[in-house]
């Protein structure tokens, strides 16, 4: 009897391995704070003074690494509005950059701000200075949402900016807040159907979370939130990243990196240390169960490629059990240097 087969590669963009020199610029250039913020406890970083400063120290300290290293390296400036900075002060910050690429020391640059804060003036700019990816703020493109976590911008805002950044041929990238007050997963769907329509390059999706001295700390005390639980994100952002991998959306974070103070003032949300790779995990094994079940054969054993057992296995192992009980027992299970799922029966 002959064999059957079927082989399938991981469903996740391929994302070119880049290392990048994060510059925290907390609060830079925000004219209002939103009902999440808190920018020092998530980044760590206290709010700067003297802008010119803190960029040259973490230049001359990136230029000194890289030759040490013999590594080129990107820059991405994080944290803040960066478009927000006076116009010259945006200038001057990309011009240090424009130097140390023409010495080959930075070969990417990145930085995340405000549609509202992208304009044709501001875009000519960024394209100027070679600047390779604008990460946008977005959060959600519901109005109601928007309008209560004082976002001060709405939908047409962002088509507005997005104008801008293609008309200079800018690569953008979308941030997600999904949880806010007034979201829900319809409005999350619907959050995603959008992201996929104007298809940026990139996407990091940030769980909203109750954080100390925030707007929304006093609304969550008030019994006037309710957070999203680790479950329903999971749920959510499983499901989500399906379609986000199937449209080449590069997904370049899930969840907040785990910085001491922001880990010692989370009051409540979907935190967990290991969330990406439980979304992730989620996503995988949801791909894999459906184009099984669309199979006409039993698959009686299966290849799994080693740099993806611990994420078809799940956190914990949560899904191991369902693969054994595939293919009748670990025996049939082979792991190797694979680049593709393989499924025989």
């Amino acid at each position: 009897m002959k064999t059957k087969l079927f082989a399938i590669k991981h469903p996740a963009p391929t994302k070119m391995k880049r290392s990048i020199w994060p510059i925290f610029l907390p609060f830079a250039g925000c004219k209002k704070r939103c009902i999440f913020c808190s920018q020092e406890i998530s980044t760590g970083r206290k709010k700067v003074k003297d802008f010119k400063a803190l960029v040259s120290k973490e230049l001359t300290e990136l230029e000194f690494r890289a030759k040490k290293n013999n590594k080129v390296y990107g820059v991405g400036f994080f944290g803040g509005t960066f478009t927000g900075l006076p116009y010259e002060l945006q200038s001057w910050i990309l011009e240090r950059v424009v130097k140390l690429r023409c010495k080959n020391i930075v070969d990417f640059v990145c930085l995340s701000t405000r549609p509202d804060f992208i304009n044709n003036e501001v875009a000519e700019l960024l394209k100027s200075k070679n600047v390779d990816l604008v990460e946008l703020g977005i959060q959600s493109f519901d109005s109601e949402v928007l309008d209560v976590a004082n976002r001060g911008y709405t939908l047409s805002t962002i088509l507005k900016a997005i104008h801008y950044l293609k008309k200079y041929n800018l690569k953008y990238g979308f941030q997600l807040l999904p949880g806010l007050p007034k979201h829900n997963l319809a409005k999350f769907w619907q959050d995603i159907e959008l992201t996929i329509c104007l298809k940026p390059s990139t996407l990091r999706i940030y769980p909203c979370l109750v954080l100390e001295n925030t707007l929304l700390a006093k609304l969550y005390r008030l019994e006037q939130y309710r957070p999203w639980s680790i479950e329903k994100t999971v749920y959510a952002l499983g499901f989500a990243l399906l379609d986000i991998w199937r449209n080449n959306i590069k997904i370049l974070r899930i969840g907040l990196t785990p910085e001491r103070s922001l880990l010692a003032n989370i009051i409540a949300g979907p935190w967990h240390e290991a969330l990406g790779f439980m979304v992730r995990s989620f996503a995988l094994n949801m791909y894999l169960k459906r184009l099984i079940a669309s199979l006409s054969w039993q698959p009686t054993s299966l290849e799994v490629p080693s740099r993806y057992l611990s994420e078809l296995w799940g956190y914990k192992n949560v899904y191991q059990q369902f693969w054994y009980n595939l293919v009748n027992g670990p025996t049939f299970i082979k792991i190797g240097p694979f680049k593709e799922f393989v499924f025989m029966g």
